[in-house]
């Protein structure tokens, strides 16, 4: 590999390190299942911080669904 005199190998060596970077992060964004599994391990860890805040949306959901149930009982 010849050196230029005016700097361009530098350059060349800047231009790859900037692409192979541009390429690391597209194939972590095209990993769709790693994305997801990390992003449920997050959840995970956010749920188990806030088991108070599971337990009162599930009362929740079950609420409205005990909501809707007598409702369609009492049109029928």
């Amino acid at each position: 590999m010849s050196t230029l005199a005016d700097g361009s190998d530098e350059n060349v060596q800047a231009q790859r390190e900037a692409l192979a970077a541009t390429v690391g992060a597209l194939a972590e964004k095209a990993d769709v299942p790693a994305r997801v599994r990390s992003e449920v391990s997050r959840d995970v860890e956010r749920v188990k911080q806030q088991p108070g805040a599971v337990a009162a949306a599930a009362i929740g959901f079950a609420l409205v669904l005990v909501l809707i149930v007598r409702r369609r009982r009492r049109r029928a």
